[in-house]
Parts: C-alpha cells; structure tokens; sequence
C-alpha cells in the first residue's frame, strides 16, 4: 500500500493531483482513518487506463491535467502559497501532518 504522497512522487504530480483522481473515481484508493492508501495493483491499472474514467496512457503522464481552470480562490491561495515559500514561511509535508496529528 502506497500513500498518497508516494504515489504523487512517483508520478511526479503534485499531491492534489492525486487526490482529485481519487475524488473523481479514476484512481482507486482506500481511506485509513485520515489517510488515503493506494494499492501498487490499483496504481497499475489507473497508468494503464483500466480504473475509473482516468487517461487510456500513461506515457510519459503528461495528458493527466484537470480541464477546468482555477478559480479565482484557488489561484488566489496559488500566488499566497508561491509568495509563503519566497519568504521561508513554510513547513514541509511530514511537518504539518504531525502537527495536525498532535
């Protein structure tokens, strides 16, 4: 079992990537507590297009993108989040998720 971030890695995609195609059912994943797991088998089948509604190739990933363009929010916390890491203002993955899980 993978977790979300791994997968992400792996893909080389960024981690909400990964959790959309989950959310829209390409990706099949199964929820531990509050985290999500990804079985390898279930990886495989969504590179080779067999799960869900996902992309019929995974070569080279690059067609996996959403079609829908941000929203002024989402591009709003974009630019916040790209400016938090000019200044240093930011913690890595693993830090904030032991602080939300103390």
């Amino acid at each position: 079992m993978l977790s979300v971030e791994e997968v992400a890695r792996r893909l080389r995609v960024n981690i909400r990537t990964i959790y959309r195609a989950i959310n829209r059912g390409e990706l099949r994943a199964v929820r531990v507590g509050r985290l999500w797991r990804v079985c390898q088998d279930d990886l495989d089948a969504f590179l080779a297009g067999g799960s869900g509604r996902g992309r019929k190739s995974a070569r080279g990933f690059e067609g996996f993108a959403d079609a829908e363009p941000l929203s002024a929010e989402d591009l709003e916390a974009v630019r916040e989040g790209i400016e938090a890491i000019r200044r240093g203002d930011y913690v890595t993955l693993d830090e904030y998720e032991r602080q939300r899980s103390a």
